[in-house]
């Protein structure tokens, strides 16, 4: 996965249907990228994203950072049989160019921002023991 600097991308969109028609028009062009519009929703303590996919075998394993100027509601969710309607401005998108590389690319991902989370709370706590 390529750097997350140069990969992020804002949209001005007002709801979902206008989230799924700005990437359509793009990232997909008429012979490249087939997007899934079905977005993984993930909630870690307070970060929500949404995860979307997009076939492309050229791009494989690439990834953009889409930030939208306001949260968006991507209908609901369910945790421990407790349903929640699930909103966010923070979404990734993936490009992969085969089911086996989906899942492998989105482990992928969930890793470094898992690290990025860990790496921040251990600067937290280094810094709290410092100010002591």
């Amino acid at each position: 996965m390529r750097n997350i600097e140069n990969n992020t991308v804002c949209l001005n969109v007002a709801n979902l249907k206008e989230f799924k028609q700005k990437i359509k028009n793009k990232f997909c062009s008429s012979e490249l990228g087939v997007f899934d519009e079905n977005i993984i929703k993930i909630q870690i303590k307070d970060l929500n994203f949404g995860v979307c996919f997009l076939k492309n075998k050229k791009r494989n394993g690439d990834f953009f950072v889409i930030k939208t100027d306001k949260l968006l509601d991507c209908g609901q969710f369910e945790i421990f049989s407790e349903k929640k309607n699930f909103y966010s401005d923070l979404y990734f998108l993936i490009f992969y160019s085969s089911e086996k590389e989906k899942y492998e690319n989105f482990e992928i991902l969930l890793q470094k921002i898992s690290d990025d989370i860990f790496r921040k709370n251990i600067e937290k706590i280094k810094n709290k023991k410092d100010a002591i």
